[in-house]
């Protein structure tokens, strides 16, 4: 699994597939991290790896939908390191990462049905798949020619020293759209690269376009709070 051409985060994904690492009910409950292991979906019972991605009734629409790679495949709910190894024996590499990500499609559907309560069709998903798939494709691709072209240098970014009797506080900040907050972190460093402090905080109610201005204020503002006589931006 680990010489697939997919992303890193789908690649990790796979890998706790096959170690049984998922936390579908059935291995919280496993852990007594809940009671109750029936699957919030189907309400079927207990639903190993294998079964949440493969052989559910909810799952198995997705395997047999017209887009599907894998229309005649036995959806039978064996071991999910026994099913990886027949889809190996069968399919090529570049049909083993659409099923990557199409696995973490499913887990990621089932996901938002249970804290959203949404659940998107069959073909929905199959089509939301394969158009991330040509994206990182198409990425890597235009990387490739990139590097090839020499068009990217690569240059090594380090802490500079500030001038003397001076300190430097570096920020930034990182937005969620979706909630409208922001998270905004300072760092002081004296000219031998010291920290003398760190802060963070969590802002309501911004904008996108407002994160690297207000972050750099928020910069500001601290080295004013902190004790310093002078600041420069």
């Amino acid at each position: 699994m680990w010489g697939l051409n997919i992303s890193g985060v789908a690649r990790h994904f796979i890998w706790r597939a096959g170690n049984d690492l998922l936390p579908t009910r059935y291995y919280l409950c496993r852990k007594k991290i809940i009671d109750c292991d029936t699957c919030p979906i189907c309400l079927n019972g207990a639903k190993t790896v294998s079964q949440v991605l493969w052989s559910c009734p909810v799952v198995s629409n997705v395997w047999g939908a017209r887009r599907s790679p894998l229309r005649q495949w036995s959806s039978y709910g064996e071991n999910f390191l026994t099913l990886w190894e027949d889809l190996c024996r069968v399919l090529k590499k570049d049909q083993l990462e659409v099923i990557v990500v199409i696995m973490r499609s499913i887990w990621h559907r089932r996901n938002l049905f249970i804290f959203e309560e949404t659940f998107s069709a069959p073909q929905k998903v199959l089509i939301t798949t394969m158009d991330n798939l040509e994206e990182f494709y198409q990425v890597q691709m235009g990387q490739e020619k990139k590097q090839h072209g020499r068009v990217v240098e690569e240059t090594a970014q380090s802490w500079q020293r500030p001038e003397k009797d001076c300190c430097k506080a570096n920020f930034d900040a990182t937005i969620d759209c979706k909630n409208q907050t922001m998270g905004i972190g300072v760092i002081v460093r004296d000219g031998n690269g010291e920290i003398l402090t760190a802060l963070h905080e969590q802002r309501h109610g911004l904008y996108k376009v407002d994160a690297p201005v207000y972050g750099s204020l928020e910069g500001h503002g601290d080295e004013h709070r902190i004790g310093f006589q002078k600041s420069f931006v």
